[in-house]
């Protein structure tokens, strides 16, 4: 009966206003960082970080230290 009481709560906040909303954006935000970083990681011949990229989903965390940190080219 967990299970179903946990799903109903997850459910239910999807109804909160702007729960919707701040899903999406997450997810572009997200998307945003990560082509910008799999985009970088492949002009610079980088297949490790490419592939690391690829496959982590950090909400841009990761891929932010890539293309500020790690990076060989710098605008």
């Amino acid at each position: 009966m967990g299970a179903k009481r946990r799903e109903a709560r997850a459910m239910a906040a999807l109804e909160r206003p702007g729960a919707r909303a701040g899903i999406a954006a997450a997810a572009v935000w997200g998307l945003a960082w990560k082509g910008a970083s799999l985009w970088r990681a492949a002009q610079d011949g980088s297949k490790p970080w490419f592939a690391t990229l690829l496959v982590t989903n950090t909400l841009g965390v990761l891929d932010a230290v890539y293309l500020f940190g790690v990076s060989r080219r710098r605008r």
